[in-house]
């Protein structure tokens, strides 16, 4: 008996992954790996903003690290820079969270895809036999 893999992304998106034959009936894994491939290049284009974001919120860092490294700096300022890092870095930690969902999302659809293709593989490679 082939197993059913099934689940249900971070966003509640729906994940699964149903050999040929417990498809639906004019279940078209070729229109699957298509809706598959596009999910893929949204969660990609949402990595490369979620990414921009931590790249912008670490380059907001850069300022007040340099006014630590100061040696001329009085201790007030670079409290105050020191009070800063701490902001961007709590931005920075709340971040991370849709950063890794995303991610998840998108590990989970290139999974997907890959396993519909071993199939189109092996259903192909049957026929030719």
């Amino acid at each position: 008996m082939t197993l059913v893999n099934e689940t249900v992304g971070i966003h509640g998106w729906h994940h699964s992954w149903l050999p040929t034959g417990m498809r639906a009936p004019g279940g078209d894994l070729h229109a699957e790996v298509r809706r598959l491939v596009l999910s893929i290049r949204s969660f990609h284009m949402g990595l490369l903003a979620e990414t921009d974001r931590h790249r912008h919120a670490l380059l907001a860092l850069a300022p007040h690290i340099d006014a630590l490294r100061h040696p001329g700096r009085r201790p007030e300022d670079k409290l105050a820079a020191a009070l800063s890092c701490s902001r961007q870095l709590a931005k920075l930690r709340r971040l991370r969270q849709p950063w890794r969902e995303i991610f998840h999302d998108l590990h989970l659809s290139i999974g997907e895809v890959r396993g519909l293709l071993r199939a189109i593989t092996k259903q192909s490679s049957r026929a030719r036999d």
